[in-house]
């Protein structure tokens, strides 16, 4: 976490996790972390979906995409993350 809010454009971090050990959820959110989620032990991410529909999809019909971006993360739209990310994972391989 302290690495990647290092970055100059440090996304917002949710940590996703299978222990549901509370002090492990305080630490990340004292960390900077902006939620914690407890999958199960078998990977399902159930409590992810349902996270990402209470804070995200159930304002898709309210809010414009920039807005409600804002309201997730905290910023506005940039595209510069991905076409990071496109970089490091695509341009090696030419």
């Amino acid at each position: 976490l302290a690495i990647i809010q290092s970055l100059d454009d440090a996304p917002s971090v949710i940590y996703v996790t299978a222990l549901e050990d509370g002090e492990v959820a305080v630490a990340a959110l004292k960390a900077g972390a902006v939620d914690y989620i407890a999958k199960d032990v078998k990977g399902d991410f159930l409590p992810l979906k349902n996270w990402l529909q209470r804070e995200i999809h159930i304002h898709g019909k309210t809010y414009l995409p920039a807005e409600l971006m804002k309201r997730a993360t905290g910023e506005q739209l940039n595209a510069s993350r991905f076409v990071r990310y496109l970089d490091e994972k695509y341009c090696g391989l030419v």
